[in-house]
């Protein structure tokens, strides 16, 4: 029996896992099994990939998270077998910046006016500081490249594969034992 497992970008902020070609019988337990599996990718995600203070370097695969807001609000849902019999979840979260850091934004990106408060700035030289009284920012936009950071990702492909073959043989040995 072979088994087709992928990842792939669902929606603007989601990833999706989906297993197909499998026998009707044996469904069931692989939803179980990827149940799990999901709740336990993103327990290790919160653990190994966003956690401490970044910046972290793009290769790291990591993202840092100050308040825990991210942290907070990634999650699994429940998997959903189709009528083609294929198994799938997501995993992401609802938080606008966790996408534009999974899967890298580049282009234009606006800047509203805005009043600026006074504020002292430390001279270049070391030689004093200057004042800069409160002025107002002009509306414009600046060209962004944020490169794909991929912590949730990484975290799919890192552990996936190995927790659905252990949860998927319980829950089968479960059923059929």
């Amino acid at each position: 029996m072979k088994v087709e497992f992928t990842l792939e970008k669902q929606g603007k902020d989601k990833l999706a896992i989906i297993v197909g070609d499998l026998p009707s019988i044996v469904i069931p337990p692989l939803v179980r099994a990827m149940a799990k599996m999901g709740q336990l990718v993103i327990s290790k995600a919160v653990q190994e990939r966003f956690t401490g203070n970044g910046p972290f370097a793009v290769s790291e695969n990591k993202l840092g998270d100050r308040t825990g807001r991210l942290r907070r609000s990634l999650e699994a849902s429940k998997p959903v077998v189709d009528g083609n019999g294929r198994v799938s979840m997501t995993m992401g979260s609802p938080v606008s910046y966790f996408a534009i850091h999974e899967f890298g934004f580049s282009g234009q990106q606006a800047v509203g006016a805005a009043s600026v408060a006074a504020f002292t700035h430390p001279n270049a030289f070391g030689r004093g500081s200057m004042d800069i009284g409160a002025h107002t920012r002009k509306a414009h936009s600046r060209t962004v490249n944020i490169p794909a950071r991929r912590p949730l990702g990484t975290a799919i492909e890192q552990y996936s594969l190995t927790y659905i073959e252990q949860f998927f043989t319980e829950e089968l040995n479960k059923e059929f034992n």
